[in-house]
């Protein structure tokens, strides 16, 4: 399991965060941007519909697991951050170094946080972790000048 969730981490940070092997594909009339990162581990996919809101769904598979992890959420309405002085670039830009910076700390089974920098904070949080069914929730916010701007929830799980 350790080295699927490496492959998240890594497909995240190559593909969403550094913007490296991503497209845009239309699905059954739906458009998605997706990024892909093969390795000598493993596979990982990740494709999404969303501008201000929306969701997505991750895949990454090794030799001996896969694991899935979806996501929804977004930022608040545009007009909300501008009266805040930023937009959803900055957000957007504020998230992807937190992605950087914590690699495989964020984003899976353990809470961190809260980060800072200037007015901006981060937090991942696991809120529920399934006991006999290996499910876990989690949540990511990003706060700016103490309101919240920004919020995706997860679930994380392995295919079997």
């Amino acid at each position: 399991m350790n080295q699927a969730k490496k492959l998240l981490a890594e497909g995240l940070q190559s593909g969403f965060a550094g913007g490296n092997i991503r497209k845009r594909v239309i699905r059954d009339g739906v458009e998605f941007e997706t990024s892909t990162l093969s390795t000598s581990r493993g596979r990982y996919v990740d494709g999404w519909a969303a501008d201000v809101l929306g969701a997505g769904h991750e895949v990454a598979k090794t030799r001996n697991t896969t694991l899935t992890r979806v996501y929804a959420g977004g930022t608040i309405k545009p007009e909300e951050l501008l009266l805040l002085g930023i937009s959803k670039k900055d957000v957007m830009r504020f998230l992807k170094q937190q992605i950087l910076a914590l690699g495989s700390r964020t984003r899976l089974d353990k809470s961190c946080g809260p980060v800072k920098d200037g007015q901006w904070k981060y937090f991942y949080k696991v809120t529920k972790r399934g006991r006999r069914i290996p499910v876990i929730i989690g949540e990511e916010t990003i706060w700016y000048k103490n309101r919240i701007v920004f919020v995706h929830y997860f679930l994380l799980c392995p295919v079997k």
